[in-house]
């Protein structure tokens, strides 16, 4: 009887091992010669009669069922076997992050019904998601981000627990995405991040979301107020509402969240909030806040030093303010358990930096940005031994960085510092093995620091505009792991290690420009290679043929150069090109593409070389081309009709200095084009009345940036500009050029009145033709113009009054024409009192020239006519004086300004790195 009762015990307590089924064994076989595994990620199967001692597969203990499936991270390919569905005691399912691209994702997962967790996001699959999904009646995870989608199969999953849709583009749906989930009541966790949501719900007349603890709506286009009925969802413990477009004041908002661990709203630039309300709520759990780049006013409170769980802070706004929070408590200190810090555009004049920094020995992230704090920088930072990340940019900061402020920092991974001086020994070893130095115009001396041979990890570099001069031979040794090197804007001289730089097996981005380096151009194998900038040097030598290897270039400019022969045909294989960059070189020949499909190039710049031939037509396969540039070159023929159709992205077309000729194209589909430079060509015919149509010329445009920064934060486009006998260079203000220059020509007609639409303009330049006709009244509409030259024509009658409103004009050229009459006085216009600009004009009169009007000397005789003209001139120095401030202040800002701007390297550029390093070690 004992022997019973311990048998029985034994098989209650200690299962007997079960083997998998036949039938499920024979089912993962079939399923798994589908599949192409490149690393042998499955490697065991079949190895083993026992498939539930294979890898990646769990069957239940006293069944022998396979009841889970994992291969996330398996880099399979091939297809996905309907094998699979004899598992009818699947429970969990995960294909995530794999290289399915193309096969749809598979409708009989519909009939896996004991599915519990099924996640497929970011598979490579295609196509719609099968609403047979929706039979899934047991489901409570489902992840199936990146795949475009309805959403009405969701209402049949009653039990889901967790979703997640992120970057599903969810914008035909419009409103209805909501209340679909406000239907699902048992969901805990809602993730639909980056899902081109556009707008939610201010209130709720019923709420049935009641559970959700995790809610995710980051990175979406929501333009509103937070919603209210946030606020009444008392369970939530995390909300990410990170990079939209929500706006007004939150100080309140989430008050009465009692269970609140995480709160992100960062990134939405119309959100203000005033920070002594903020930390009045009670939030007594709350671990994380990451109020970044919202519009923070008012002071710290004393309070905050009373939220002990605490751990990650960031506070403030970098986006170009002049209004800085003032004040630190030192209560801040009390945050025992604080771990990252972020503070931008703060200012602290007590000098009181030790007291509230020091005491954070537990901190592992510290970033200051843009911010005020004239003092030293603590040496006491030595201290934090579990630092990893050190950044202090942008920021005004008293002392140097010596010895003492790194002497513990075993854990330092990440430096990030610019206009910073270092004092350090020159045996200095530091007690860190970094994976990113990121330096930028500190000052480290004119030699490479020594200290930088100890890093044997370094994945990233910069060095730029620190005065460095000569790249040590033993620099090449620490450069093995490297993914980008930024060594631009300094005065390093010398030629390229072809065995070296030209091979290194990770390198990403590479930016070498505006430095002395000569001679050939190594032939780059680098097969990750995104960026490649060798511009602003003296490289000579023909374009290596083999960058038709570097499948993933993204960025190339060659720019400035001494470079010569060809353009290398092998170029049309760098089907991933966003930019080429070859101008002001000695290149010669034919663009060699015919019908060459640059789908992703968005900015082409051939100009100042000695090209020849027609105009591309390989360019009719750019639609998203928003550059071009192909000017000071020797290109013949006419301008194609077909521009406007197979270029709608065009924002520059530049084609001047050619030998271009016929008439000018229809372009008025042209919506984003802002510069607009034909001239020096032999076009002939009239000035298109349908330039009206150009909309973006029409308006006055304030917004930053352009795509191409956004994507690659090393590159800026830009371009040349003649203007008044001298050529500008925009890149960083591009945005805000907006110019037609059609001088140089052999145009003829009347300028059309239409051209007084284009109220955007800054430059205008249509002289050297042969225009007739008079100046149309419509000039005086552009009031942004800072340049008119409409010289030597054949311009005839009087100079518009209208032109006396053009405030902000501070170059103006009539010369040469037949117009005649008074030139026009008051504003702006009187302040440019060089004759010349109206020489060659027989029939003018009128200040600035000697030849005085009939008019006015018929004024002369008599005391009160004397009095009236002192009057006049009374008033027309006042005019004179307010017309020369704005002008001369807009006009030094549009013309001089560019050469004052410096742009700074983005965080983004961080987060593009932070990603690369992830792809590397997985």
């Amino acid at each position: 009887m004992g022997f019973l009762f311990l048998f029985v015990l034994c098989r209650v307590v200690l299962p007997s091992k079960v083997s998998c089924l036949d039938s499920e064994r024979a089912a993962l076989i079939k399923f798994r010669s589908k599949l192409m595994d490149p690393h042998n990620f499955l490697s065991s199967w079949g190895q083993n009669p026992d498939c539930c001692n294979w890898s990646r597969v769990t069957c239940h203990q006293e069944t022998g069922y396979v009841i889970r499936l994992d291969l996330h991270y398996g880099n399979l390919s091939g297809s996905i076997d309907p094998a699979l569905v004899e598992l009818k005691h699947l429970k969990y399912l995960d294909l995530s992050v794999n290289a399915f691209y193309g096969v749809k994702i598979p409708e009989f997962l519909g009939s896996l019904k004991k599915l519990k967790h099924l996640n497929i996001s970011y598979a490579g699959f295609g196509g719609r998601i099968p609403p047979h999904i929706g039979n899934l009646s047991r489901l409570e995870f489902l992840d199936v981000s990146s795949y475009p989608n309805s959403l009405d199969w969701l209402v049949n999953l009653p039990l889901l627990k967790h979703l997640e849709m992120n970057f599903i583009n969810l914008s035909m749906i419009g409103s209805r995405w909501f209340p679909v989930m406000n239907s699902i009541s048992s969901l805990h966790v809602l993730s639909l991040r980056g899902s081109f949501l556009y707008s939610v719900p201010p209130t709720l007349s019923f709420a049935n979301l009641t559970k959700l603890c995790s809610v995710n709506f980051s990175n979406n286009q929501f333009l509103s107020e937070i919603p209210n009925w946030f606020a009444n969802t008392t369970s939530l413990v995390s909300l990410d509402l990170d990079d939209n477009k929500f706006y007004g004041d939150m100080s309140s908002n989430f008050g009465a969240l009692p269970h609140l661990e995480e709160l992100r709203l960062g990134y939405n630039y119309g959100l203000t909030a005033q920070l002594s309300k903020l930390f009045e709520n009670p939030w007594r759990n709350i671990r994380l806040m990451y109020l970044s780049e919202i519009r923070l006013y008012g002071q710290i409170p004393e309070s905050i030093g009373n939220l002990s769980s605490l751990q990650h802070l960031a506070l403030g706004f970098t986006m170009g303010t002049d209004q800085f929070i003032k004040g630190i408590p030192k209560q801040v200190g009390n945050l025992k358990n604080l771990k990252s810090l972020y503070l931008a555009g703060f200012e602290d004049q007590t000098g009181s930096m030790h007291e509230w920094l020091c005491p954070l020995t537990n901190m592992e992230v510290l970033s200051f940005q843009n911010c005020q704090f004239p003092e030293s920088i603590p040496t006491c930072l030595g201290q934090f031994s579990f630092l990893k990340e050190l950044i202090l940019r942008d920021s005004e900061l008293k002392g140097v960085v010596l010895q003492d402020h790194f002497q513990n920092l075993s854990s330092l991974l990440y430096l990030s510092m610019n206009s910073v001086e270092f004092h350090l020994p020159l045996d200095w070893v530091p007690p860190f093995q970094a994976l990113c130095l990121y330096l930028p115009s500190c000052r480290l001396g004119s030699e490479f620091p020594l200290w930088l041979q100890t890093q044997k990890n370094l994945y990233g570099l910069d060095l730029s505009n620190t005065s460095l001069h000569t790249i040590p031979s033993w620099f090449w040794n620490i450069t093995s792991h490297l993914l980008y090197l930024v060594l631009g804007r300094n005065n390093i001289s010398g030629s390229l290690p072809f065995n070296t730089i030209s091979t290194l097996p990770y390198m990403y981005i590479i930016d070498l420009s505006h430095n002395n380096l000569h001679g050939p151009i190594p032939n780059f194998t680098n097969s990750y290679l995104l960026l490649l900038d060798l511009s602003n040097n003296q490289f000579s030598g023909v374009i290596p043929s083999t960058f038709g290897k570097l499948k993933w270039l993204g960025v190339l400019d060659l720019s400035y150069n001494n470079l010569t022969g060809g353009i290398p045909n092998s170029l049309a294989e760098c089907d991933s090109l966003v930019v080429l960059d070859l101008r002001v070189n000695n290149l010669f020949g034919s663009i060699p593409w015919s019908s060459v499909q640059f789908s992703m190039l968005h900015a082409l710049h051939l100009g100042n070389n000695k090209l020849s031939g027609d105009f591309p037509s390989f360019l009719k396969e750019c639609a998203g081309l928003q550059t071009l540039d192909l000017g000071e070159n020797k290109l013949t023929g006419n301008l194609p009709t077909w521009i406007s159709i197979h270029l709608p992205s065009l924002r520059v077309l530049q084609l001047r200095s050619n030998k271009f000729t016929g008439t000018i194209p229809q372009i008025s589909n042209l919506h984003h084009l802002k510069v607009l430079d034909l001239s020096n060509n032999l076009l002939t015919g009239s000035i298109p009345e349908s330039l009206k149509d150009l909309v973006a010329m029409r308006a006055i445009n304030t917004t930053p940036g352009n795509s191409l920064d956004n994507e690659y934060g090393l590159y800026h486009d830009g371009i040349q500009l003649s203007m008044n006998g001298l050529v500008y260079n925009y890149d960083i203000i591009l945005y805000l050029v907006v110019s037609l220059d059609l001088s140089g020509n052999n145009l003829s007609g009347k300028i059309p009145e239409t051209i007084g639409d284009l109220q955007g303009l800054i430059n205008l330049n249509l002289s050297r033709n042969q225009l007739s006709g008079e100046i149309p009244n419509s000039i005086g509409e552009l009031h942004q113009l800072l340049n008119l030259d409409l010289s030597k024509n054949h311009l005839s009658g009087s100079i518009p009054a209208a032109v006396t409103g053009l405030t902000f004009l501070n170059h103006l050229n009539l010369s040469y024409n037949n117009l005649s009459g008074k030139i026009p006085t008051g504003e702006q216009v009187q302040s440019l009192d060089d004759p010349s600009i109206y020489a060659g004009n027989d029939n003018l009169c009128g200040y600035p020239l000697e030849k005085d009007c009939e008019r006015d000397a018929a004024q002369l005789p008599g005391q009160e006519n004397k009095r009236i003209e002192e009057d006049d001139d009374e008033s027309d120095i006042e005019w004179l004086y307010a017309g020369i401030a704005p002008g001369f202040v807009v006009g030094f800002l549009g013309v001089f300004g560019i050469l004052l701007f410096k742009s700074s390297w983005r965080l983004r550029y961080f987060r593009l790195i932070d990603g690369v390093q992830e792809r590397i070690h997985w």
